[in-house]
């Protein structure tokens, strides 16, 4: 009998660890997902500035492009048509 108690005993303590081993590692999983999770965050914001940037740029081209274009009038008068 002497000898399932300590089986016993020693089962207990495994589980006893076990537990805690699946504690640390279910916070050390919640503290690498929120810590990749804000870096993503931050670096998808960078990304998305990015791209709007360009996106500004690119339709500050368009519109420079479009306002240097000759009006019809301006093409007629060259042409020596009237308008």
């Amino acid at each position: 009998m002497c000898d399932h108690l300590a089986h016993l005993t020693q089962m207990q303590q495994l589980l006893a660890d076990l537990n805690a081993q699946h504690r640390r590692e279910q916070q050390a999983f919640a503290e690498g997902f929120k810590i990749g999770f804000h870096d993503g965050e931050e670096i998808g914001y960078g990304r998305r500035c990015a791209e709007e940037a360009q996106m500004w740029a690119d339709l500050a081209e368009h519109v420079k492009n479009h306002a240097r274009m000759r009006t019809w009038v301006e093409i007629l008068k060259n042409r020596g048509e009237a308008a």
